[in-house]
């Protein structure tokens, strides 16, 4: 505004009041509109120079920046200066500047460009990768579509673990653990695609505790356990090698690298960041799990349903009591304690030397998945 003046003022119709004001405006546009409103080409156009007291003007060539990426939604910023989302067309002065394009859940793409001619950048953006967090849940598929158990993964750490919680490991590896141990249904589909046969069908015997001793009992099996069964209850009366080709079977359907778990690694996601002797402290009460003496309806009788009590805070179902579990230990040993044994065997730390070619009524498996 150079200069203004009043014309008219004052009211009329009765209650409206006019003023009409003669003003003398000078416009200043942008340096990139000359060469958007003039339609010529880029180097013809130019801007003052920056030392005011030089009276010659400095030629500049504006450049015709075209952006583009393989997102809707993104911002854009040139020089720190934003556009809003691409596609954008932009005129900048020749030379270098600073392209960054962001969008929530993509990994920034910032790239210097020099520009001496009309460009067009293509960006590519990128998804983040999920940070894998302990306790996250999944499940592969097996080849008839079919899912595979459900998979909670625990990360890499230090950790605590043993009686007294007197050892610390450094875990340098994630891994995912099956929620729970290894159903009947789960191992009936195994041995119907593959026609497998147990150690215990094949050797005709299975071990099982009668009264305080341990002693085989003929003609039993996984289907035959010497006690009944669902098809959510635990398989039992597998051996360390029947596992393992259980593992084997199921890396081949999915793709993906199944094994037994380490005994450390089955602690890590027994305790659950505990450093109790339980996951929930350091004492056993009645109805709190299924081993031996512990009050429920199948303590010193029989396997209970997966999931019928309470998980630790990973989700992890049965890490005390109902089976003992196999590891990869080739010592054969079994952690976890079980439906027949007291509540003292099914403390973290606790183990058990089971021969791997042996097969009982109260070991059965869960499997671990390579991440």
């Amino acid at each position: 505004l150079l200069s203004h003046k009043i014309v008219e003022s004052g009211f009329y119709s009765g209650n409206k009041f006019k003023t009409v004001i003669e003003a003398q405006l000078e416009a200043r546009p942008t340096t990139t509109a000359p060469c958007s409103l003039l339609n010529i080409h880029n180097q013809y156009c130019f801007a003052a120079g920056e030392d005011q007291q030089n009276t010659q003007q400095q030629e500049v060539a504006w450049i015709s920046l075209v952006i583009r990426s393989n997102q809707y939604h993104d911002n854009v910023s040139i020089d720190g200066v934003r556009y809003g989302s691409t596609p954008i067309e932009v005129m900048l002065p020749a030379g270098k500047h600073l392209v960054v394009i962001e969008k929530e859940g993509y990994r920034t793409f910032r790239q210097e460009i020099d520009i001496s001619s009309d460009h067009t950048l293509r960006a590519m953006l990128h998804e983040q990768a999920n940070e894998l967090k302990a306790g996250d849940k999944f499940a592969d598929t097996l080849k008839n579509n079919q899912q595979a158990p459900e998979m909670i993964t625990l990360v890499a750490g230090q950790y605590l673990l043993g009686e007294n919680i007197a050892r610390q490991i450094h875990l340098d590896h994630a891994f995912a653990l099956s929620a729970t141990p290894v159903t009947v249904e789960q191992f009936k589909s195994f041995t119907q695609q593959t026609g497998y046969q147990t150690d215990a069908e094949l050797q005709n015997i299975c071990l099982a505790v009668n009264e305080t001793a341990v002693a085989p009992i003929s003609g039993s099996h996984w289907q035959k356990p010497g006690f009944s069964q669902t098809a959510q209850s635990p398989v039992v009366c597998v051996s360390q090698n029947d596992a393992n080709a259980y593992t084997r079977w199921l890396s081949q359907q999915t793709g993906f690298k199944y094994r037994l778990p380490t005994e450390d690694e089955w602690e890590v996601a027994a305790r659950a960041g505990s450093k109790m002797d339980y996951w929930w402290g350091n004492h056993f009460s009645a109805g709190q799990a299924n081993t031996g003496w512990a009050g429920t309806p199948w303590s010193n009788k029989s396997t209970s349903p997966v999931r019928a009590f309470a998980a630790n805070p990973l989700g992890f179902y049965d890490m005390v009591g109902n089976v003992w579990q196999w590891t990869n230990d080739p010592r054969g040993v079994v952690k976890g304690g079980a439906w027949s044994f007291s509540p003292d065997m099914a403390k973290a730390y606790s183990q058990l030397f089971v021969a791997p070619s042996a097969a009982a009524n109260y070991v059965g498996f869960r499997i671990l998945r390579e991440l």
